[in-house]
């Protein structure tokens, strides 16, 4: 940070400096002169002085960082692989999902076609009991009595619309 003099110049003021980068000064003028770091080990320097304060003090602090390290490390794998499981358990429900769906749709289709095939059964014993009937109408009308074989026309006529709608 700068302050400005009475001049109108900048100065830069040492006490306005943050710490470095990663760091975080401490505040307390009558607090030791340790920072604290954003990284997992302590400077070396702090090291060296908790070397000082008892022998082997700093190997102790690497190897728990170490391992809180390897503990996290541990720990976000675990996470990422029961993330890959519900991803791909998500995955095989969408595929049995959309198997399922073309599995209906081609029952439906088929029902469909079913119900297409069942119709032009009928439709077709009905012309061929039609094209029986009718030449039989005729010939009752012709040789027996005419009005029998108008009855059976007619009728035979009533089943041809009958098969239309059908």
């Amino acid at each position: 940070m700068s302050r400005d003099s009475e001049d109108g110049e900048s100065r830069h003021d040492p006490d306005a400096e943050p710490a470095r980068r990663g760091e975080l000064a401490s505040s307390d003028a009558d607090s030791p002169d340790l920072s604290v770091s954003v990284s997992p080990l302590p400077s070396a320097e702090d090291l060296r002085r908790l070397d000082t304060y008892q022998s082997g003090l700093g190997r102790e602090v690497i190897d728990m960082v170490k391992a809180e390290q390897a503990s996290r490390h541990e720990e976000s794998r675990r996470q990422l692989d029961a993330q890959d499981r519900r991803l791909e358990l998500e995955q095989k429900r969408l595929e049995l999902k959309e198997k399922s769906i073309n599995l209906e749709q081609r029952q439906a289709d088929d029902d469909s076609n079913d119900n297409r095939r069942l119709h032009w059964m009928a439709y077709s014993i009905v012309l061929i009991i039609l094209a029986t009937v009718i030449p039989i109408g005729v010939a009752v009308a012709f040789l027996l009595a005419p009005w029998a074989g108008v009855v059976i026309i007619s009728v035979a006529s009533g089943l041809l619309s009958a098969a239309r709608l059908i």
